[in-house]
C-alpha cells in the first residue's frame, strides 16, 4: 500500500482542492484501512446547483463514502447562489465574506461527539461534494476544532468524476427524481433528537 502524502490544498482552486488526492486520482486511494471517506452533499439540496453546471441531487456517490451532509453539520459559508440551506445544524459558524471561518460554537450537547465519530482524528479523512465548497467548509471546521490539517483532503467535486467506482443514489433525469438510497451509507442526523445548548 502506498504511503499517504500529506494534504496539499491548491490555492488556485479557490476551494482548497488537494493537488495530489483529488477527483482525478481518487480511484487510486479508495478502500484504505487508514482512511475514512465522506460525501458532504445533501440527498436533495435546496440550492439550485444546476445553474452552476451541477445538480441539487446526490446522483452519484463513490464506493465506500459515507454521506454526511455538511449543511446539517455547520452553517454554510457565503455562496454565489440563493436558496442555500440555513436551517438547524450541529455548529453555528461565523464566516468572513471571503469564506474564511471566523468562529464556531456547538448548538447541541452531542455536536462534538458526532463530529469525533464521523471524522475520527486517527484516520486520514477524504471528502467529496459536488464542486468542493461543502468540503472546504468542513475542512475548515475540523481544523478549527483541532484536527490535523495534513490528514484532511478536499478531493473535490463529484460533478467532474469520470472513474468507475460511482454508485447511483438518485436519478434526476426524468420529470421526478427516483431515489435509490438503500444503495448508500447515509449518516442520519436527526437534529430534533439532540439536546440544545
Amino acid at each position: 500500500m502506498t504511503d499517504m502524502i500529506k494534504a496539499s490544498p491548491e490555492a488556485e482552486s479557490g476551494l482548497g482542492i488537494d493537488e495530489n488526492i483529488n477527483i482525478s486520482t481518487i480511484d487510486e486511494w479508495l478502500g484504505r484501512p487508514d482512511c475514512v471517506y465522506r460525501e458532504m452533499r445533501m440527498v436533495e439540496d435546496s440550492a439550485p446547483f444546476e445553474t452552476m453546471g451541477g445538480s441539487r441531487y446526490l446522483n452519484t456517490v463513490l464506493e465506500g463514502f459515507k454521506v454526511c451532509p455538511y449543511p446539517y453539520i455547520g452553517t454554510v459559508a457565503p455562496m454565489p447562489l440563493e436558496g442555500a440551506y440555513n436551517g438547524p445544524c450541529l455548529y453555528q459558524i461565523e464566516w468572513s465574506q471571503e469564506g474564511q471561518l471566523l468562529s464556531a460554537r456547538p448548538n447541541y450537547r452531542e455536536s462534538q461527539q458526532i463530529i469525533e465519530e464521523l471524522f475520527p482524528k486517527d484516520k486520514n479523512i477524504l471528502m467529496t461534494c459536488g464542486l468542493g465548497g461543502y468540503v472546504n467548509n468542513m475542512r475548515q471546521l475540523l481544523i478549527f476544532l483541532g484536527w490535523d490539517a495534513d490528514r484532511i483532503y478536499n478531493v473535490g467535486g463529484m460533478w467532474g468524476y469520470a472513474g468507475s467506482h460511482g454508485i447511483q443514489l438518485v436519478d434526476s433525469s426524468g420529470a421526478s427524481p427516483v431515489y435509490y438510497l438503500w444503495r448508500g451509507d447515509i449518516a442520519v442526523l436527526d437534529l430534533s433528537s439532540f439536546t440544545p445548548l
